[in-house]
């Protein structure tokens, strides 16, 4: 079986900026935050949900494996 990799090629740059619209953070979890944007959302709009995972300190005995959002 032969495998072919293709070069590394950039894309682009991207520009750091702070969100022109407040988000909310989704759920009461210490681990897992979903934030929601605050916008009117209408039909067949493209929005981001920033997800950010935080392992809690002090936690070393229970490391994130995964990540399962339905």
């Amino acid at each position: 079986m032969r495998i072919s990799v293709a070069p590394e090629t950039p894309l682009g740059i991207a520009t750091l900026v702070m969100p022109q619209r407040g988000y909310r953070q989704l759920g009461k979890d210490e681990i897992l935050h979903m934030l929601l944007p605050q916008a009117q959302v209408f039909p067949n709009t493209r929005i981001y949900v920033p997800v950010v995972l935080e392992q809690p300190r002090g936690s070393d005995d229970r490391p994130i494996s995964a990540v399962v959002i339905r």
